[in-house]
């Protein structure tokens, strides 16, 4: 009786999946997708091939998707107007050297622009806070991808912002925005919180406007609904190497594959 009572719920599970995967209705708002690096051939979590990045901006291309800017998405939202309806940003976090490499082309090709995440202290190094080796563009490679790659903070030294007091929010908001500065980057004042976590009080977000950050993006896997009702909450969509097509296409549709 247990047996066959778990044989019922494996396959209620089931088809609860396969009905949200392809026939739920499509989702109105804004798409942020999030991608990480990019290789000629190596797939993993965090490294999409440009085989498969090129057949995904295709399949958007062909959709009609509206591929916002992060310049165009802060003058909507700073005067309230309404985005288009297919509405999909491109970001990236942490400003691998192969974003230059293997995107840089896809987007003069079709005349996009991508939003950059930087984690300041570590520009022109590598990713040491992942104990890896992937070179990291320099600022005078960020420079020549411009204005194909619009830029934005990743904090300072890609801490957990989940984990910082007010003073430390605002002391790392600073410092990111007064290095670029020094080394003549123009940049958006605008965060995706490192591992997707955020600080969880009102406070702290208040803490953000005080230090000049207009946005903050954490993960969350969901379309953005209109309007938007938290600018430091907007949700992002996870893309990775390991996803099929199939994949892809469910999380632009409705923003995440799996419903457990």
């Amino acid at each position: 009786m247990l047996l066959t009572f778990s044989i019922f719920l494996l396959l209620l599970a089931i088809w609860i999946q396969i009905t949200t995967n392809f026939f739920t209705p499509f989702q109105k708002g804004l798409r942020v997708l999030m991608y990480h690096k990019l290789d000629a051939s190596k797939a993993d979590f965090l490294t999409v091939t440009i085989s498969q990045f090129e057949k995904q901006i295709d399949y958007l291309v062909n959709q009609n998707y509206y591929f916002l800017s992060l310049s165009e998405f802060l003058e909507l939202l700073n005067s309230k107007k309404k985005m288009p309806d297919r509405s999909v940003m491109l970001t990236f976090d942490d400003g691998y050297q192969n974003n230059f490499d293997y995107l840089l082309p896809v987007f003069k090709k079709h005349n996009l622009k991508a939003t950059i995440f930087l984690p300041v202290s570590f520009i022109g190094k590598t990713n040491a806070w992942d104990n890896g080796v992937d070179p990291l563009m320099s600022y005078e490679t960020l420079k020549l991808a411009q204005p194909y790659f619009e830029y934005g903070l990743h904090s300072y030294a890609h801490h957990n912002m989940a984990e910082m007091t007010k003073v430390e929010l605002s002391s790392d908001s600073k410092n990111c925005l007064s290095e670029l500065k020094a080394n003549q980057l123009d940049v958006f004042s605008v965060i995706a919180y490192p591992y997707g976590s955020y600080p969880k009080q009102d406070v702290a977000f208040e803490v953000l406007v005080k230090s000049g950050i207009q946005a903050a993006f954490r993960i969350g896997n969901k379309v953005n609904g209109f309007p938007i009702t938290n600018k430091f909450l907007l949700k992002r969509i996870d893309i990775r190497g390991t996803d099929t097509f199939c994949d892809f296409k469910t999380k632009v549709m409705k923003g995440r594959v799996k419903m457990f």
